[in-house]
C-alpha cells in the first residue's frame, strides 16, 4: 500500500475553514492498465459539510506510479476556479465507446440562510490525467428546486449491448423528498437527459448503478430512512425504471466514539450477470453487539438470497466491521466467482474515544462467498479517532470505497490517517488487495 495523494487545498484562501490535511470517500475505476481514484479534498466540519475540492489520483501503469491533482473548474479552490464553494460525492467510470474517463460530483452553494446541493457536475478526460471544465448534468432554476445528492456513475461498456456507450448517473433529489432520479448520456458525458424516476417515484438514498452485458441497468440503494437495502432496474436503456424491491432489512450496531455510522451498500457483478451486494449488519451477533460484513446475491435483481455473514472471525470476537467495498474478478462467475472485499475494523466494538483502534482490512473468496480467506490488515499501525476530521454526523473515515481490477488484480483506494499535529494527516492510499 502506498500513499497516492495529499490535500493541496490548505494554502488556498478559498478553502479557508476546511480541515486540512484531509482526504475522504474514495471511489476507484480501472480500464486496461489505467487506475483512476477520486475523492474529497479538504473536508469541512459544518455549514453543509462537503469539501474544498475534488481530488484525483491516476496510475497509467497498473498501480506502479501515480499522478495526482485537483479537478479544474469544480470549486472556488480549484485551478482554474469554479463558481461553487464546496463539493462532495465523487464517483468515477470509464466510457469505452467514447474513450472518456468521467468523474461526477455534487456541488453546493450558500444562499445566505442555508447550504444547498446546487448541481451535479461531470468532469471529462481522455487519459485520466488531464481534465476539462466540468459539464453540468443536473441543475435546477434555483438551489432548492432539485438539490441533487449522492450521485453515482456507471457506463455500458459491452460492444454487443443495445446501449453500448450509454453512461448512467443516479442520484436522489433532496427537494423531492429524496426521490430516486436517473439521467444518461450517449456522447461521452457532454450532454445529459432530463431526469427520470422509478415507476411510482420511489424515494430512498445511496443509489448505485451497475450495467449488465445485455444492457440491463440495475440500481442498488437504501430506503425507509436507511433501514433497508433495495434494488430496481431498467431494461430499455434508462427510459423507464421499475419500482424498488427489498433486498434486505439492515440491522446496525451504532459505531462508538462518534464515528459516522451508515451502512451504504456496495454492489458488484460476476461474468454471468449475477449481482452481489455487501453492507455491514449486526444480525449475526448476540444482542447486535457489533457488525459483520454481509453479502446477498441475485441473478435478476428481483429475488435476493438471505444475507450471509463474511465469516472472517468468530461472532464472539468483539470486532466491529464496517464500510464494505466489494468487487468480483472479471471473467469469474457461478460457484467459482472470486469476490474481493475491503473494509474497516474496530479491534474492539466496545471501545471509546481514547481506546478505539481502526484498521483497513481485506479478504477474498474463490467460491462465490461460501468461504473467505483470513483477513489481512493493510496498515501497519491502527488509526485512532483523534486522527479523524469532524462532520455534522460524526468523525469521518469514509462512508464508502470500491474495488476495481487492473489486469485481474484487485485495487482499492482507502483512507488512512496518522497522528495529528498542527493539521490532520488523512490521505488516500492505493492498496493492491492480493
Amino acid at each position: 500500500m502506498q500513499q497516492v495523494s495529499v490535500d493541496i487545498t490548505g494554502s488556498r484562501s478559498a478553502a479557508s475553514g476546511a480541515q486540512h490535511d484531509t482526504e475522504v470517500e474514495p471511489v476507484t475505476a480501472t480500464w486496461g492498465s489505467t487506475i483512476v481514484a477520486t475523492f474529497q479534498e479538504g473536508r469541512f466540519a459544518s455549514g453543509g459539510s462537503g469539501a474544498a475540492a475534488a481530488g484525483f489520483a491516476t496510475s497509467l501503469n497498473g498501480g506502479g506510479t501515480w499522478i495526482t491533482g485537483v479537478l479544474p473548474g469544480v470549486t472556488t479552490s480549484s485551478t482554474p476556479a469554479g463558481v461553487y464553494p464546496r463539493t462532495v460525492n465523487m464517483t468515477v467510470a470509464y466510457d469505452a465507446k467514447h474513450a472518456q474517463w468521467l468523474i461526477t460530483n455534487n456541488v453546493s452553494s450558500f444562499t445566505g440562510v442555508h447550504w444547498y446541493y446546487t448541481a451535479l457536475l461531470v468532469s471529462r478526460s481522455s487519459d485520466g490525467v488531464h481534465w476539462g471544465t466540468p459539464v453540468t448534468a443536473v441543475i435546477g432554476p434555483n438551489p432548492p428546486s432539485i438539490r441533487p445528492d449522492k450521485g453515482w456513475i456507471a457506463c455500458d461498456n459491452t460492444p454487443t449491448s443495445p446501449h453500448y456507450g450509454r453512461c448512467y448517473v443516479t442520484y436522489i433529489s433532496q427537494a423531492l423528498n429524496r426521490r430516486f432520479q436517473m439521467v444518461h448520456s450517449d456522447d461521452g458525458g457532454q450532454t445529459w437527459t432530463a431526469p427520470v424516476g422509478t415507476a411510482s417515484n420511489a424515494v430512498g438514498y445511496d443509489p448505485i448503478p451497475i450495467v449488465r452485458a445485455d444492457g440491463t441497468v440495475f440500481v442498488v440503494g437504501t430506503a425507509n430512512l436507511l433501514t433497508q437495502v433495495v434494488a430496481f432496474r431498467s431494461t430499455d436503456g434508462g427510459l423507464s425504471w421499475t419500482d424498488p424491491v427489498l433486498v434486505s432489512n439492515i440491522q446496525l450496531h451504532t459505531l462508538p466514539a462518534s464515528l459516522r455510522t451508515r451502512s451504504k451498500p456496495s454492489v458488484a457483478m460476476d461474468a454471468a450477470g449475477v449481482l452481489y451486494v455487501a453492507w455491514y449488519d449486526c444480525r449475526f451477533r448476540s444482542t447486535c453487539s457489533s457488525n459483520d460484513i454481509v453479502v446477498s446475491h441475485s441473478s435478476g435483481g428481483v429475488t435476493w438470497t438471505a444475507p450471509k455473514r463474511v465469516a472472517v472471525d468468530a461472532t464472539t470476537s468483539g470486532i466491529d466491521h464496517f464500510v464494505a467495498g466489494l468487487g468480483v474478478k472479471p471473467g469469474t462467475s457461478g460457484a467459482t466467482a472470486r469476490l474481493d472485499l475491503v473494509f474497516y475494523e474496530l479491534r474492539a466494538a466496545s471501545c471509546n474515544a481514547s481506546t478505539c483502534a481502526i484498521d483497513a482490512v481485506t479478504t477474498h473468496s474463490t467460491n462465490a462467498g461460501a468461504t473467505w480467506s483470513a483477513p489481512v490488515r493493510l496498515d501497519s499501525t491502527p488509526m485512532r479517532t483523534s486522527m479523524l476530521p469532524n462532520t455534522t454526523i460524526g468523525l469521518m473515515l469514509a462512508d464508502y470505497h470500491t474495488v476495481a481490477y487492473s489486469a485481474g488484480v484487485p485495487w482499492a483506494a482507502v483512507v488512512m490517517a496518522t497522528a495529528k499535529t498542527a493539521t490532520f494527516h488523512e490521505a488516500i492510499y492505493g492498496a493492491r488487495l492480493s
